[in-house]
């Protein structure tokens, strides 16, 4: 098969799978803030990000930087992991 066609088939594999981990981390977000009872306004504010960034990865259209991760994890008190899952097909 051409490299090309092999390169652009193995990016959509990697977009199909990183678009799976997105669902999994919009739920556990959304879940996290109402057991907090926090908002998206406040957790952005905390952050130091704008409410469109957060709500772009709470809502799946972005995913944020393992640092980021990181910080979203201190300030809604639990684990990159449980934010996080990772599966296989």
């Amino acid at each position: 098969m051409n490299i090309l066609i092999c390169s652009l088939l193995k990016g959509y594999i990697i977009r199909r799978k990183l678009r799976e981990r997105i669902i999994m981390l919009k739920s556990k977000i959304k879940i996290r803030l109402a057991e907090l009872d926090m908002k998206q306004q406040d957790l952005a504010e905390e952050l130091g990000v704008t409410k469109q960034s957060l709500n772009a990865w709470v809502n799946g259209r972005s995913i944020p930087t393992l640092e980021m991760a990181f910080k979203i994890a201190v300030k809604l008190d639990c684990t990159v992991d449980d934010l996080f899952t990772y599966t296989e097909d």
